[in-house]
């Protein structure tokens, strides 16, 4: 897979991370907090941090251990949003309503885009429009649009159409934490299905579940887990079929189990809920254990 997320540790410098979806470049840490990543934060303990008493102009400078560096991001004076020239967008406020003219440039969709996403992506015309996708002529890219819980737009990501074009994803800055992806067009209490891509959602969709949303990453958030308990009584987590995808679904049942039903289905090895035909996914999705 392509990657989309780096992060730079070198001795004697602040743990430093790039998004290539979004261009976030800045401090690992707050990221880290906020997501509440173990890998995150391990990689964040490796680089310098510094002590409470030791900002300079903003910037951290003294490394100290690591019990102390994660007490000192914990602090309310040195959360990301008070942090000067390494903080991050301040993630605890909604994301910004976009105008529904912002997909105006996008709506028309040419012969061989279409051509990609019914042979290559095996999308039916109708989910085509429920989905709203679109494509971007200047970036070249197909256009996804991306709704909060009440259908208002908020952001959109450009698909590559092709292998090497990076990154794979390209989205509009907007805080992913708060957001999942198909939730506005997801049934009340019902059962939701959780996966981790826009076209893992849709090609579930298809199948005729209609409770499908997609958490944008390998990762769901606070603020995704308190939307899924608002709104479904029960998940079926369908994870990629790869390690990280298993592993993450573990994480998923240990966070959910206690507070709704949790199942998980047993997707194959090195295959996704997109990339399996319709009656073997369908099959999986209803054995989920």
């Amino acid at each position: 897979k392509q990657p989309s997320f780096g992060v730079h540790i070198a001795p004697g410098e602040i743990s430093r991370c790039r998004c290539l979806a979004c261009g976030y470049v800045g401090s690992l840490t707050p990221l880290a907090w906020k997501l509440g990543n173990p890998r995150l934060l391990e990689l964040a303990s490796q680089g310098n941090m510094p002590s409470s008493d030791a900002v300079v102009d903003g910037k951290p400078s003294d490394p100290i251990d690591f019990a102390k560096k994660l007490d000192y991001w914990q602090t309310p004076q040195n959360t990301p949003k008070a942090q000067g020239s390494f903080a991050l967008v301040p993630l605890d406020e909604p994301n910004p309503v976009l105008s529904e003219a912002t997909l105006d440039p996008f709506r028309r969709i040419p012969r061989d885009i279409l051509a990609y996403l019914r042979d290559d992506r095996r999308l039916t015309d109708g989910a085509i429009r429920a989905w709203e996708l679109g494509y971007d002529p200047t970036k070249q890219r197909v256009v996804i649009p991306i709704r909060n819980a009440n259908g208002e737009l908020v952001a959109t990501s450009g698909r590559a159409t092709t292998g090497w074009a990076m990154p794979k994803y390209l989205h509009s800055k907007f805080k992913r934490d708060q957001v999942l992806y198909g939730i506005h067009l997801a049934e009340k209490d019902s059962v939701c299905y959780l996966c981790e891509g826009f076209f893992q959602v849709i090609a579930i969709w298809m199948a005729g579940y209609r409770s499908p949303v997609c958490r944008m990453g390998t990762h769901l958030s606070k603020q995704q887990v308190e939307l899924i308990l608002k709104t479904f009584s029960a998940v079926v987590v369908v994870p990629d079929g790869d390690k990280a995808g298993r592993d993450s679904a573990s994480l998923i049942r240990d966070t959910l189990s206690s507070r709704l039903p949790v199942a998980v289905a047993a997707m194959p090895d090195g295959k996704d809920a997109d990339t399996i035909p319709e009656t073997t996914l369908k099959s999986l999705l209803q054995t989920a254990t």
